[in-house]
């Protein structure tokens, strides 16, 4: 029964993030800002919840009444985002007249306002697992099977609400009657699991909780506690690792065909459900797991080698599908639908559930080095929800603008190996810890060589559908920016993220881009200042130097497409 309304806490988280993401939207001005904004509270929020619960859930007697507390918290906060926002959005009209549109304190005015309406209610969600591993787990052997099993309902919980939410419910119903579907699911979750505490025997299940483990796992926990903290920098670590490769396969997909909103609604159900399958394919394993760390291990080389791998053979993925589902009526159901889902199936479902597997071997052998039941489970899940947001954010901000897609997979591959690395050198025995030290190793130099050798395998492996020859390639936060030029028709070409078409020299194209540029001269009188939004090529824009029009401005949020803009320098006048 607990599983089940774990399940029903994951259909509301997700349902939330994707309401409150449309909330911030019209807040911040921006899906992409508002879309980062609520990952970092949520996942963050999420991280405080789960390590402030493991500090009292094995305090506590009925953890299960704790539990429907907070999703009672959680159905009447929930609502205060999508509630509060149109009065929100006249209160920031205001500051914005007052403070100037540009101001860095209304910037940081939204931020406290994300922080103050989303934080509480994912601090309580957070604070579910823990609780409910703490209610279901007798004794430490059996930690890490409970947190695979609630990790798994909760997992596939969000693979509902993602699909339920991203395809059906925001259309039909809007996002505030969404938000009061949420508020609803969460409020039956904290009354049935006020109705199951009470239907407990307080000395059946809370009793039994409180068993300890034997003497010698006593001994053994004096002699190892010092060292398992190393056990939460390693979940923090693959955390890290697990959010960097989802921001690097969407950046892939993104690329080579995915580019709805829609395809990436399917991406995070795909990875979801990976998360789901690899928890609950090793639950009944770990009960009977003499070396944890050794699994650890294995599971973090075979992902690291697939990430990398997984960048050589994407096009073949995207080939696949295509094939299998032939591009006919767009406007249809099937052929959107159903080829991302091959795609993302292809590419995620495999290295999810090794994921999906990671957290409850980390959580179970924290659990044998640590003090209490609830709070390995809260403090594992807290450390690595924590490096999530740090993998999301610097992944997706910092290392592939600055480094490529390619060496990004190859910088969180090394992270993963060499974090199981220092988990098997902790806690193994001394003969295994040298095995799985060598295989690590090898593993990492192998990973480099393929990164040095192949240079940036992902954009350079596949060329554009021209047969031109590429002279300008940039990677930055916003996608792939390249540039084409076909010296026998003395010709170049634009294009980002290899689907969309930026701009071309030749005469026809041209000629286009042009009269493009001149609408704002023909639809107004006498036009003094042009605002255009996107760059381009920036033919469109040169148009607009005459005399007749005082300031004529381009805004572009792409680095890359502003540097390739310099590229049609002849056809844009230097602008």
């Amino acid at each position: 029964m607990l599983y089940f309304l774990l399940l029903l806490s994951g259909i509301t988280g997700l349902i939330c993030e994707v309401v409150w993401t449309r909330c911030l939207t019209g807040l911040f001005g921006s899906a992409s800002a508002a879309t980062a904004i609520v990952l970092a509270v949520f996942m963050g929020g999420l991280a405080i919840g789960s390590w402030l619960s493991a500090e009292i859930a094995d305090r506590v007697r009925r953890p299960i009444r704790l539990y429907a507390f907070a999703e009672l918290g959680v159905a009447l906060l929930v609502l205060v985002p999508s509630l509060a926002m149109p009065w929100m959005e006249g209160f920031f009209l205001v500051l914005a007249q007052w403070w100037g549109p540009l101001s860095p304190a209304l910037d940081v005015m939204r931020l406290v306002v994300a922080l103050c309406t989303l934080g509480p209610p994912t601090i309580l969600m957070g604070a579910s697992l823990p609780l409910v591993v703490k209610a279901m787990t007798r004794t430490k052997s059996m930690v890490g099977r409970r947190t695979a099993t609630a990790y798994a309902a909760n997992s596939l919980g969000g693979v509902l609400g993602t699909l339920f939410a991203g395809f059906y419910l925001i259309e039909v119903v809007g996002v505030t009657g969404s938000a009061w579907i949420a508020s609803g699911l969460a409020a039956f979750v904290g009354v049935s699991a006020f109705l199951l505490d009470r239907h407990i025997s307080r000395n059946d299940l809370s009793a039994s909780v409180a068993t300890t483990t034997r003497r010698v796992e006593d001994a053994q926990l004096d002699k190892h506690y010092d060292n398992a903290y190393w056990i939460l920098v390693a979940a923090a670590v693959t955390g890290f690792c697990a959010l960097g490769y989802e921001t690097i396969w969407s950046r892939v997909l993104s690329v080579l065909a995915m580019n709805t909103t829609y395809a990436f609604s399917l991406m995070l159900a795909v990875l979801l459900c990976g998360l789901s399958l690899g928890s609950w394919l090793i639950r009944g394993r770990l009960a009977r797991m003499r070396d944890p760390a050794g699994w650890f291990v294995t599971i973090q080389i075979l992902l690291a080698l697939y990430a990398v791998s997984s960048l050589l053979w994407a096009p073949s993925i995207v080939e696949l599908a295509n094939n299998l589902i032939p591009r006919g009526d767009e406007t249809q159901f099937a052929p959107w639908f159903t080829r991302p889902l091959i795609m993302a199936a292809c590419l995620l479902l495999v290295p999810s559930t090794f994921m999906g597997a990671s957290l409850p071997i980390v959580c179970q052998l924290y659990a044998s080095m640590s003090q209490g039941i609830g709070r390995p489970a809260g403090r594992v899940y807290a450390a690595n929800t924590l490096g999530s947001v740090a993998g999301a954010a610097m992944v997706g901000l910092i290392v592939i603008p600055s480094f490529g897609t390619w060496w990004a997979a190859v910088i969180c591959a090394v992270l993963g190996t060499l974090a199981a690395m220092g988990t098997a050198w902790w806690y193994t025995t001394p003969t295994r810890r040298s095995r799985y030290t060598i295989a690590g190793s090898v593993v990492t130099a192998m990973i480099l060589a393929f990164g040095i050798v192949l240079g940036d395998a992902f954009v350079t492996q596949q060329g554009l559908e021209t047969h031109a020859e590429v002279i300008f390639r940039a990677e930055d936060e916003y996608g792939l920016v390249e540039v084409s030029e076909d010296k026998r028709l003395g010709s170049r070409w634009m294009f980002t993220n290899r689907l969309h078409w930026e701009g071309s020299t030749m005469p026809s194209a041209v000629a286009e881009q042009r009269k493009q540029g001149l609408l704002p001269i023909v639809l107004h009188p006498s036009p003094r200042r042009v605002l255009e939004i996107g760059l381009g090529t920036g033919i469109k824009l040169s148009v607009l130097n005459s005399p007749a029009v005082e300031e004529a401005v381009a805004v572009e949020i792409s680095p890359g497409v502003v540097e390739a803009s310099r590229l049609f320098a002849d056809y844009n006048h230097n602008i």
